[in-house]
């Protein structure tokens, strides 16, 4: 079973993997749901896609790399934001239960203002006015702002973390999944199939 968050340009990248990987359905779940599903460490489910932390590091296993994974603090216009000038500004907009929150949360912010994953406001708050900085993956922000008035006025801070974004399972999975999943991915990326996905939703 793969469980699914809306962070398109990861999933499309799964589907050259199905039917030669024990694809057996597709569920789209809430984020607080999907994580839940650790407490099922025996069942073979596959999670798409999920963040290296050493907050997830033990709850599930980590099948492949799909693409580099960066936190960093987003304005529309202005100077960069870097940790230290965050640490003084009154609101930054993050999701909740997602790295962002957590790495700010763990560095003892107080002037998070969290919302649920897919509240994709979030973008039309900042460039309002609302918050005075966003705290996010770096794909994640440039993937919301594409299409819209935002596209190409973002401003990304130095990074203050990173990682790789991964198609991951639950902590016992079948072996045999892994490698297949693996085995495939690897054959994918080498075609260029992987960077063309990632460039379509992402750009150069």
């Amino acid at each position: 079973m793969i469980l699914w968050i809306n962070v398109q340009p990861v999933f499309d990248i799964r589907r050259p993997l199905c039917g030669t990987t024990h694809d057996q359905g597709t569920r789209k779940l809430p984020l607080n749901r999907v994580l839940k599903h650790d407490e099922a460490a025996d069942e073979n489910y596959i999670l798409v896609p999920v963040t290296r932390t050493d907050f997830f590091e033990k709850d599930w296993t980590w099948i492949v790399n799909v693409m580099p994974y960066e936190i960093v603090f987003v304005t529309v216009g202005g100077d960069p934001v870097d940790l230290e000038a965050a640490s003084g500004l009154e609101r930054i907009l993050a999701y909740q239960n997602l790295p962002a929150y957590n790495l700010l949360v763990k560095k003892g912010f107080t002037n998070i203002d969290a919302y649920p994953w897919g509240k994709l406001s979030l973008l039309k708050m900042l460039a309002a006015g609302r918050a005075d900085a966003w705290c996010v993956g770096r794909a994640f922000a440039r993937f919301f702002a594409r299409g819209t008035p935002y596209e190409g006025k973002l401003v990304f801070g130095p990074p203050i973390f990173k990682s790789g974004l991964y198609i991951a399972g639950t902590k016992n999975i079948d072996p045999q999944i892994v490698n297949d999943y693996r085995k495939v991915f690897e054959e994918i990326r080498a075609e260029g199939i992987v960077d063309e996905i990632i460039i379509k939703y992402l750009g150069e």
